[in-house]
């Protein structure tokens, strides 16, 4: 009874880290998440998403740490300025 609680629970972290991976690669590549990422954030986001692949369990916490920095930072930012064209003055500047 044992092992199939403890591969369960194995089995249910490998799901929660496999969707942070994706969710992280994805926000690396779409370079948008909340509002337009900063080059800084992408390559955190990148990085935070090659970690989470990593087999070390210390370097996996390490991914996880900094997506959750990240996606908090973003939070904030989205609150501070509601409108994604003030983050990104590059976006101001397109004519639609």
């Amino acid at each position: 009874m044992r092992l199939t609680t403890r591969a369960s629970m194995v089995l249910s972290v490998a799901i929660w880290k496999g969707f942070l991976l994706i969710t992280a690669f994805v926000i690396c590549l779409e370079r948008y998440f909340l509002v337009p990422l900063t080059w800084v954030e992408t390559i955190l986001y990148g990085g935070a998403a090659i970690a989470l692949i990593w087999t070390n369990d210390t370097v996996n916490y390490i991914g996880l740490a900094v997506f959750v920095v990240l996606s908090v930072y973003q939070i904030i930012a989205k609150r501070k300025a509601p409108n994604p064209k003030t983050r990104n003055p590059q976006l101001a500047t397109r004519n639609p």
